[in-house]
């Protein structure tokens, strides 16, 4: 990680990064199901490869914008300034992590709040999408899910977002690190704009934040991350 200076990345980069990726997506988002008619909720649904090029601008946005301070504020290498690093041992790590987090700790967690509301279909969101894809739209959907999604999400939630907090936090709270783990597992939780879903993101954060901190690499936790989004698809699919 960059020591702590004036010019290492800050909480506001990240937090810059992440609004300018949200509105540039949005905007496009926008133009682009508009003037294709899937904008709107008596428009047909959009198919899997539209869903798939709209996530291209935030993600675009969100690893450039971590390249950018790494390299205006941090010493321009992610592995130095985000712990952008993965090593061969970290498959074996995070892969179990994920699934067992994603099979058994996320329905532990449930089991009070579906007796406080009642049950509810967790895999609504995820189910939409298995539910476009058909042939090559399975391709797409596994390397939008499960490969695409945890590098970039790792990327920045708990390499530029995670690390920004540690440093900022360290000199101004006690146990720096694990307000840091909190903080950023409930914002990844929040801006994923699932209410339901919100606890199991949050458990899930803390979870690849902890292998973050325990192992100072990315690695483990992306390799968590694939195995947790890739338990959710593998049933879905199986379920058709």
């Amino acid at each position: 990680m960059a020591d702590d200076t004036a010019t290492a990345p800050r909480v506001r980069d990240a937090l810059l990064t992440w609004l300018v990726a949200f509105g540039v997506s949005n905007i496009i988002g926008g133009i682009v199901l508009g003037a294709t008619h899937h904008l709107g909720n008596d428009e047909p649904d959009p198919p899997i490869w539209m869903t798939a090029l709209l996530q291209v601008p935030f993600w675009l946005v969100l690893v450039g914008g971590t390249v950018l301070f790494s390299r205006r504020k941090g010493t321009g290498d992610l592995g130095t300034d985000m712990r952008f690093r993965v090593e061969r041992r970290d498959a074996a790590v995070g892969l179990p992590t994920g699934i067992l987090t994603q099979l058994i700790v996320v329905p532990l967690l449930y089991v009070p709040i579906f007796w406080l509301i009642g049950h509810k279909d967790l895999s609504d969101e995820a189910k939409h999408l298995t539910d476009q894809a058909t042939g090559a739209g399975i391709a797409l959907l596994v390397l939008l899910v499960v490969i695409g999604a945890p590098i970039v999400e790792e990327l920045f939630f708990r390499g530029f977002m995670m690390g920004a907090l540690e440093r900022t936090l360290q000199t101004k709270v006690r146990r720096s690190k694990a307000w840091a783990l909190w903080i950023s597992a409930l914002f990844f939780g929040a801006v994923h704009f699932q209410p339901l879903q919100f606890p199991a993101l949050v458990v899930f954060g803390l979870v690849a934040g902890w292998l973050v901190q325990r192992y100072g690499r990315l690695g483990p936790s992306i390799f968590a991350h694939m195995g947790f989004n890739a338990v959710t698809i593998i049933i879905l699919l199986s379920q058709r």
